[in-house]
């Protein structure tokens, strides 16, 4: 497997049941307390969300579970893999403790997302397939889902990037009937990762050659025009987040409730977001609205 800066695997096992969060494989009682503080915030993002209760989520740092209560299974790293990406990425003194923090209270609650919201959709996950970026689901949906799960400054600042490129941001149409930027990629020999800032992207490379040798980059970029191809570290992912915000607020309960009822009967439903409770009939009208909403946003 190729060097990654984070990787995510869910799998179904047999049972299901067992405490809500359950950590598994942790080096350090710290390291037990940062993820169960992360998947706990987490369902609770996703309660507040969707009304509902979560199942049980069963989080690996180090080795394995052969438990048949771990029905859902999350693989993270230890504070000390994180330290060494750090390392590797270029980081030094205080920005290598401040990563590792931001990936056990942002990263990490994020990830956890994608499993419940498969969960929550009774969508199982399968091995990457071409044009496939993680499960059938619809992507920016179950992105939107995860960027939900993450702490309320980070929500805002991506609400705020999307507020500023409000104007040119792709329309909705291409958010709802695309892909994830990084479609295909799942099995990528280089990881790209970036956090969002006002005006600037830092992204870090990784890549392990045929031959073991690992190269890193490091650098930070303007961000690309929203007219040309974007990628998930660069404008999809405030839009995706800023469009299910809109529709939370504007469309309520009823329109989160209705999109969760097409998407489990067809995780792939091109018409989920058309004639939702309480919002415009068609996705040009739909547009309109979360756009003029985005503005209005402080």
């Amino acid at each position: 497997m190729s060097v990654t800066v984070y990787y995510l695997l869910a799998t179904i096992l047999a049972a299901s049941g067992g405490e809500p969060c359950r950590i598994v494989g942790a080096t350090s009682d710290q390291d037990a307390r940062f993820a169960m503080q992360a998947c706990e915030a987490a369902q609770t993002r996703f309660e507040e969300l969707f009304r509902t209760s979560t199942r049980s989520v069963t989080i690996v740092l180090s080795g394995d579970t052969d438990d048949p209560r771990a029905e859902w299974v999350l693989h993270w790293h230890t504070s000390d893999d994180l330290r060494q990406f750090a390392k590797l990425g270029g980081l030094i003194g205080p920005e290598v403790d401040a990563y590792v923090a931001e990936q056990w209270e942002e990263s990490l609650p994020h990830e956890i997302g994608h499993v419940l919201v498969w969960q929550h959709l009774s969508t199982h996950w399968t091995p990457p397939i071409p044009d496939e970026y993680a499960t059938p689901l619809v992507d920016w949906f179950e992105e939107a889902v995860a960027i939900w799960m993450e702490p309320p400054h980070l929500r805002n600042q991506r609400l705020a990037i999307a507020r500023i490129f409000s104007s040119s941001l792709p329309p909705t149409q291409h958010i709802a009937y695309g892909q994830h930027p990084r479609e295909g990629e799942s099995d990528r020999p280089a990881v790209v990762w970036g956090r969002e800032y006002s005006d600037r992207l830092m992204k870090i490379s990784i890549r392990e050659d045929a031959d073991g040798r690992v190269s890193v980059d490091t650098q930070y970029v303007d961000y690309p025009d929203p007219g040309e191809y974007f990628d998930g570290s660069g404008y999809y992912y405030p839009q995706v987040y800023s469009l299910l915000a809109y529709i939370h607020e504007v469309g309520g309960d009823a329109a989160i409730d209705e999109i969760v009822r097409r998407l489990r009967a067809n995780p792939r439903d091109p018409d989920h977001l058309l004639n939702l409770p309480n919002l415009p009939a068609d996705l040009e009208a739909l547009d309109h609205a979360w756009r003029a909403w985005l503005k209005e946003q402080s």
